[in-house]
């Protein structure tokens, strides 16, 4: 019974293919698979992929600079609602009566306190 070389397979991790594995990455090592004629046909997807990748890159770049400016005016943000909080409780603390009645004393004023009750007009 006689094989035919292009029909035979090799079955998987045989001799043959351990010895075509090793040729072929010699021959990437060594630079022998750029003189091969089907490179020209691969060129196109050589640039295509080379492409693909510089737009992958620029597209994380800018990303990761929207990330971090995200979180620069998240962090903006709480400052100035922590601030706003601390000056609405500071109004609120100066506009009371007795705050108002101790400045003006302390500016050598005279303020006369009210002792009734303010009235309520009815319609």
């Amino acid at each position: 019974m006689e094989v035919d070389k292009e029909e035979y397979t090799p079955q998987q991790g045989g001799v043959e293919d351990r010895k075509a594995f090793v040729n072929k990455f010699w021959n990437f090592v060594e630079g022998h698979i750029l003189e091969r004629a089907f490179n020209g046909r691969m060129i196109a997807w050589i640039v295509a992929i080379a492409l693909y990748a510089v737009v992958q890159v620029a597209y994380n770049y800018s990303a990761m600079r929207k990330i971090r400016m995200i979180s620069t005016n998240n962090t903006t943000l709480q400052d100035l609602r922590m601030e706003h909080i601390t000056l609405s409780t500071e109004l609120m603390n100066d506009s009371r009566i007795t705050s108002i009645e101790e400045r003006v004393e302390a500016a050598g004023l005279s303020i006369c306190t009210p002792t009734t009750a303010p009235i309520e007009i009815e319609k």
